[in-house]
């Protein structure tokens, strides 16, 4: 954390995030909530019901709490490139990864294109691709920008190609 209690974020010499925390700002911006709202969504919680128990061995299951942030920054990221179609690819450290399950988790948050709600609202659609223990996972997410510039998950919505 730095002074004003926000992550410490740094890009690697390929553009990823990477943290020197392992604490959440408590005030994250209305675009990492969304990042952690596609996060949980990319895992059903259905791993209890029966014969889905492996539901539970994703990529997702074995992220901390720094794992998450890297998602979330990557995300901030790609949504605010002027380029709809950019793509971030994000990396632990090993040397700064004191997880439950140690280990070099990556993945990448691509840009699928700029899109109009029909109500009129700017949006994009966002590949989000991890990687852990050798299991991969993706999903895609289209997400619009509010009339108060915070990004949000486009449910319900109808959306064009721009």
């Amino acid at each position: 954390m730095n002074g004003d209690g926000k992550a410490e974020l740094e890009l690697n010499s390929r553009g990823a995030p990477v943290s020197k925390s392992n604490q959440w700002p408590a005030d994250r911006p209305a675009c990492a909530r969304l990042a952690i709202a596609m996060i949980a969504c990319a895992v059903p919680m259905l791993s209890s019901a029966a014969g889905l128990g492996f539901l539970g061995n994703t990529p997702l299951s074995y992220f901390t709490a720094q794992d998450k942030q890297l998602i979330s920054d990557t995300v901030n990221l790609v949504l605010a490139d002027s380029n709809p179609a950019t793509a971030r690819e994000w990396l632990t450290s090993t040397d700064s990864y004191s997880g439950k399950y140690p280990g070099k988790y990556s993945g990448k948050v691509e840009g699928l294109g700029a899109f109009k709600s029909t109500d009129g609202l700017q949006c994009r659609k966002i590949r989000i691709s991890t990687q852990a223990k050798g299991i991969e996972s993706a999903a895609v997410h289209p997400a619009c920008r509010t009339a108060s510039d915070d990004w949000q998950l486009a449910s319900g919505r109808t959306l064009e190609k721009v």
